[in-house]
């Protein structure tokens, strides 16, 4: 599933890098596939067996899944776009750290 995440993340930063300022079908199918990815975390944070060596904890699993959340909901531009686009970013940097996820896009994390 992290490798799902990870590749999500790069595959689709054109995407929540330049919110839209109305729906389309493109900006719908990635809002899509990162509600997906949120609601597997989620579910596997809830069946995540208590002393499994090498995964996050369940608190941690939860708010990595509201991150993608908050990512799938940030693809439209709301106040300004520049605003919504810095969220996301910042969102996509939260999501990295706290699965561990090693992301380089010109920085490092």
């Amino acid at each position: 599933m992290k490798g799902e995440i990870a590749y999500n993340l790069v595959f689709f930063a054109n995407v929540y890098s330049n919110p839209a300022s109305q729906k389309n079908d493109e900006y719908e199918k990635v809002s899509k596939v990162f509600r997906e990815l949120a609601a597997n975390l989620a579910a596997f944070a809830e069946v995540r067996p208590g002393l499994c060596l090498f995964v996050p904890r369940s608190s941690i699993l939860k708010e990595a899944s509201r991150e993608l959340i908050g990512l799938s909901n940030g693809l439209y531009e709301r106040d300004s776009r520049n605003t919504q686009a810095e969220s996301n970013e910042k969102r996509k940097i939260a999501i990295c750290r706290l699965l561990n996820i090693h992301y380089y896009n010109g920085r490092s994390l």
